[in-house]
């Protein structure tokens, strides 16, 4: 599978942009884990491009609008988690966007266009209708076999009744727990999704279908 581009550091290596839709994400697991929901959906006609983690979005994106074609792209989404609060996740969002002269919607999984026509959206994770802050969330939401968050779950309540440590953040170590019970393990939830170990047709996706149909 060829790896969709990042924003390089490397200035002998420019970024390259090959489709008019951009997605921009944070990380590896995101470009994984899209790449394959996209193929999936047969979408080809966007690009993902990891961008890395909130604090450098904005320099990264600054960088980026730099390049000459991209001027060329019509639509432009922007993926992040809630983190420790949905509300604070879209504003920061926003704030970035402002900062780089770029318009959006205040709600999130909207699309809207600015004064150039360009459709511009944020998909805040794992959702609106989804309980939890991040991607992780979203995989568990859409893990097929259900007895296997039964089991998980109760694992949890296991190491509380015995007065053993829990893991601080709970939708990643119950990913990881997942992908450990799985014949052929993987340790990450991007490369579990090119294994098709996530639901890729479950309801809890639909939301996202939809705004990346809007883009």
């Amino acid at each position: 599978m060829r790896i969709p581009n990042k924003v390089s550091k490397d200035s002998k290596m420019p970024f390259q942009i090959e489709k008019t839709k951009l997605l921009f994400v944070e990380g590896k697991d995101e470009v994984f884990f899209f790449d394959k929901l996209f193929k999936h959906l047969e979408i080809e006609d966007i690009q993902l491009v990891e961008i890395g983690g909130v604090e450098q979005m904005s320099v990264k994106l600054a960088a980026f609008m730099l390049i000459p074609d991209f001027e060329s792209v019509k639509s432009i989404g922007f993926v992040r988690d809630a983190d420790h609060s949905f509300d604070s996740a879209m504003q920061s969002m926003r704030m970035i966007l402002e900062n780089n002269g770029l318009q959006s919607s205040s709600n999130h999984g909207q699309v809207t266009q600015d004064e150039s026509d360009r459709r511009i959206g944020i998909f805040i994770m794992p959702g609106e209708n989804i309980e939890g802050t991040m991607l992780e969330d979203l995989c568990l939401h859409i893990i097929k076999e259900r007895k296997y968050v039964e089991l998980i779950d109760q694992y949890i309540v296991d190491l509380n009744k015995n007065e053993l440590p829990v893991p601080s953040n709970l939708a990643k170590a119950k990913t990881q727990i997942y992908l450990a019970s799985q014949r052929k393990i993987v340790h990450s939830i991007g490369l579990a999704a090119q294994k098709r170990y996530w639901d890729l047709t479950h309801p809890g996706l639909d939301e996202f279908k939809e705004f990346i149909k809007k883009l």
